[in-house]
């Protein structure tokens, strides 16, 4: 589904690692600003991931981490970083810019052909005939039991009211 939002989407997207000898500004508000110029030698260890993507109707977002941000993101939701094994140990940068990417993306439209395929999925198919479940009938049955409503209670003060000066 990502792969939906972004083909449709993006102009541009972007996963880095801000070292800590790099010249970096980042500013939230109205007009988030992000300035990342890469130091040309010696850039320390990474303190940092941002991803930033671009619009083609000319929106943009930004999602800047900690190092210590994406650890503590990776403890909680992956299973092989809580034992240290998998990517998560083996190739820490690529799963950071994975995770900065994908909390960036939380935010960005969502393309008609995704919204599309995300109800479709809470959908019910009897046939797989055409071949694009998208295209097949929506069978969903909701099966509901009548109740039946009474009247609304009357307020008898007023109605003994009404009686008494009539």
């Amino acid at each position: 589904m990502e792969q939906m939002t972004t083909r449709q989407m993006r102009d541009f997207l972007r996963a880095a690692g801000r070292y800590e000898h790099d010249a970096f500004e980042y500013e939230l508000g109205l007009e988030t600003r992000l300035k990342h110029v890469p130091a040309m030698q010696d850039r320390g260890p990474v303190v940092a991931y941002y991803a930033v993507y671009h619009t083609r109707a000319g929106g943009y977002g930004v999602e800047v981490m900690s190092v210590a941000d994406v650890r503590q993101y990776a403890a909680k939701y992956s299973k092989g970083a809580k034992k240290n094994r998998g990517p998560w140990a083996t190739d820490f940068d690529a799963m950071a810019k994975k995770t900065v990417v994908k909390q960036a993306l939380k935010y960005a439209p969502i393309a008609t052909e995704l919204m599309r395929a995300t109800a479709a999925d809470e959908t019910i198919k009897s046939t797989t005939e055409g071949g694009d479940m998208l295209d097949e009938p929506d069978e969903t049955v909701i099966d509901v039991e009548p109740v039946a409503v009474g009247e609304p209670e009357q307020d008898h003060a007023a109605e003994e009211g009404a009686q008494a000066n009539g």
